[in-house]
């Protein structure tokens, strides 16, 4: 890119609260110099988390607050919610938008610029693979039969697990460690860490430790990305 031409903008939009902190150290590296990065977040003017909580039936979605904690939520709750914050994003000139959340996100969500979905790389990806058997790993285990139904239009055979990544370090590479072994004893020979906020050492001690071949949303999405650079 020449050094007077400016850098395109690309959007995140989280469903949790800007900025997410913990996930640009991985994503950043992968985007390189070719974007200026902004990011808004769905519950960035949202204090009454009570509001937004789900109840029985609902597409339960966990994100990440700016002080670290996690919160889950109902997905039709929050859709107003993060429709604007792409609208904010796009205001701030954002030629296209990654979402960083795993969720489907079934309802409409409108855009003027390209939305990139993590949910839909992933599905197309492991199709792609045609895993035997995949391991699935979500952050709470009530979005365990949502996600099994979720991963069975991909593949015919899926195990899910709970491993929150927002819990303190050790509490996260213990149920990690839980997991994989898991994973490992059922054979599984495909594993995704299904949520934006797995890391890079997450994935490298859930693969280490399985010896199962593991794909990390953030770093799938941010990869997409710089391809269409």
């Amino acid at each position: 890119m020449p050094a007077n031409q400016p850098k395109p903008i690309i959007g995140a939009v989280t469903i949790g609260q800007a900025p997410r902190t913990d996930v640009t150290p991985d994503v950043l590296p992968l985007l390189g110099n070719s974007f200026e990065l902004i990011q808004a977040g769905a519950l960035d003017s949202v204090t009454d988390f009570e509001s937004i909580a789900p109840e029985p039936g609902d597409y339960v979605l966990v994100s990440r607050l700016r002080d670290g904690r996690s919160v889950p939520m109902a997905e039709r709750k929050i859709i107003p919610h993060v429709q604007q914050a792409i609208a904010r994003l796009e205001e701030q000139g954002a030629s296209s938008i990654m979402m960083w959340c795993t969720g489907e996100f079934p309802m409409p969500l409108r855009a003027n610029v390209p939305v990139l979905y993590p949910s839909r790389l992933l599905s197309r990806t492991v199709s792609a693979i045609a895993p035997r058997r995949l391991a699935v790993v979500i952050p709470d285990a009530s979005q365990i039969e949502q996600t099994r139904a979720q991963w069975l239009h991909s593949v015919d055979d899926v195990c899910v697990y709970a491993a929150n990544p927002y819990d303190e370090h050790d509490s996260l590479a213990a149920a990690l460690d839980r997991t994989a072994d898991a994973a490992r004893e059922l054979q599984a020979d495909l594993a995704v860490l299904d949520c934006i906020g797995f890391s890079l050492e997450g994935k490298r001690r859930f693969r280490e430790r399985s010896g199962i071949p593991t794909i990390l949303p953030r770093t799938l999405l941010a990869r997409v990305v710089q391809e269409l650079a």
